[in-house]
């Protein structure tokens, strides 16, 4: 292999969407190329005490060379808490969430350990997120090559 070249991981294949009429794709999940849910924006955490719950954990960090993403949490729980979304995201999308900043604080290489002691340690949390899902399975490979790494031959 050209050690010159530049490798990249994509995505897989996706065929595209049926076809439908230009007037029924505004709004519709497979045709509306609206690409402002990719920018980042705000989401705001208000907790009555430190010893609450925050409604969601995180993964990844620097130490498994990816981001830090939400995961495990679920739109009830997400509904019944004091969490304020800014600009246009639906809540079911949380899963791909980026955390890019907390409380101003880049999140961008930081290790794990240290950004749940941020998120813990603030009654009111304000992050910069922004939706990347290829980023978030990529915590996913980054697991299985360690679990894989650990087995025994």
């Amino acid at each position: 292999m050209n050690p010159d070249l530049i490798r990249v991981e994509l995505p897989p294949y996706e065929p595209p969407p049926p076809w439908l009429p230009p007037e029924k794709r505004r709004g519709h999940l497979m045709y509306d190329c609206d690409l402002r849910e990719f920018l980042p924006h705000t989401v705001l955490l208000e907790r009555q005490s430190p010893a609450d719950s925050l409604g969601f954990h995180i993964r990844g960090g620097v130490e498994q060379n990816c981001g830090l993403f939400i995961s495990k949490a679920s739109c009830k729980e997400l509904r019944s808490r004091q969490i304020r979304f800014e600009g246009r995201r639906p809540v079911n999308k949380i899963y791909f969430l980026q955390v890019i900043a907390v409380n101003k604080r880049s999140f961008e290489s930081i290790d794990h350990t240290e950004a749940v002691n941020i998120l813990k340690g603030s009654l009111r949390v304000e992050m910069i997120v922004r939706y990347f899902p290829y980023g978030y399975k990529k915590t996913y490979n980054v697991i299985e090559n360690q679990a894989q790494a650990m087995s025994p031959r």
